[in-house]
């Protein structure tokens, strides 16, 4: 390291706490330092090239990101561990959102003067942007609480995480959720392993377990899990059990299906256009396709990220009727969407649907 000095250390090290940009206001509470030597140590930090100040907003930056993790090693793993929790601290004295410290929070091994409940609400926000980081900060928050409450059994009762209105059965779910999305496949089915008992969070909880057997190809598993609740019309869960019989040989079943999923028309839709196709119905393939269509082009990006899955059935479904180009122009956006926002498991679907548009768009340019 090129800091020798005491306290260019220790600011150094409060800055590679905070992240390869950090705000100086932050690194006194972190460093424990005056704020006045915090200020001189950036000074010879600069001079020396390790830190780079950001004039246009105040913030400071490593020189790259090499230089941060050699100073996050270094500063010790009991120090880091203090240094994240008055992070984390002096974050939220500020009152910064909970997503800003939800890491802090983990990396120190407790919650602070916080409950549970901030990183489950954080976890809410993340799980569209990156899923895995959701699931971190909710398998955490499930831990501290069981920690706190002095038994893991009491922490998977039906009540509230850390004291919160959100319960442990809703963050299982939530989890699974997470974990399923970033591409943990065997994680989000142990997370599973103990269904909700009924109600929107038991169709969540198979919604889940659907795509995880979609992804694995445990279609029968999957149609065995949800056949309780195909009469309560839930347009996804029926979209995700129709695509499974589809594939597990039972076309017929699977269009009978997804003609009772009424709602949330760009995947029930999209599944719809598939499963037609797969029976042999184009025409009729075609007409859901273009409703289908309709609805995905007209989803904001936000609300697109949900629904991605429906969008690689209409893709694929668009290839089995002579639309590759059509189908490439859906799955781009798509593709870039999931990459963007780290949805592992819907990634596949569109990559296999882009493939193959793109290999018969060749053909047919041919």
């Amino acid at each position: 390291m090129v800091a020798v000095d005491r306290g260019e250390l220790a600011v150094l090290h409060a800055a590679a706490v905070l992240g390869v940009e950090m705000e100086p206001g932050l690194l006194p509470a972190v460093s424990e330092l005056p704020a006045a030597e915090v200020d001189g140590a950036l000074d010879r930090l600069a001079r020396d090239g390790v830190l780079v100040p950001d004039d246009g907003t105040g913030r400071w930056r490593f020189a790259g990101e090499t230089a941060r993790a050699r100073a996050y090693a270094a500063a010790g793993a009991g120090w880091r561990r203090g240094a994240h929790a008055r992070a984390a601290a002096a974050l939220r004295e500020r009152g910064a959102s909970a997503v800003r410290f939800a890491d802090h929070l983990v990396r120190a091994g407790e919650l602070g003067d916080g409950p549970a409940g901030e990183l489950v609400s954080a976890a809410a926000r993340m799980r569209w942007r990156d899923p895995l980081a959701a699931a971190r900060w909710l398998a955490f928050a499930m831990h501290d609480s069981a920690g706190s409450a002095g038994s893991a059994g009491r922490a998977g009762s039906a009540g509230g995480i850390g004291g919160g209105s959100v319960s442990a059965v809703a963050v299982r779910v939530r989890l699974a959720e997470a974990l399923a999305a970033g591409g943990e496949l065997d994680a989000a089915r142990a997370a599973l392993a103990e269904l909700p008992a009924a109600g929107r969070l038991r169709v969540r909880a198979l919604v889940t377990a659907c795509r995880v057997g979609l992804a694995t190809g445990g279609y029968p598993e999957a149609i065995a899990l949800a056949q309780r609740e195909l009469d309560g019309g839930h347009p996804v869960l029926l979209a995700h059990v129709a695509v499974a019989r589809a594939l597990d040989g039972d076309p017929a079943g699977a269009r009978a299906l997804a003609e009772k999923a009424i709602g949330e028309p760009a995947v029930a839709g999209g599944a719809l256009a598939l499963v037609r196709c797969l029976d042999g119905a184009y025409p009729e393939a075609a007409a859901a396709a273009d409703g289908a269509g309709e609805a995905v082009d007209g989803l904001t990006d936000a609300e697109l990220v949900p629904r991605l899955e429906g969008a690689a059935w209409l893709c694929l479904a668009d290839v089995l009727l002579g639309r590759p180009a059509l189908a490439l122009r859906r799955v781009g956006r798509a593709v870039r969407l999931a990459r963007q926002r780290r949805q592992v498991l819907p990634l596949g679907w569109l990559l296999l649907s882009g493939g193959l548009a793109a290999l018969v768009h060749g053909e047919l340019a041919g």
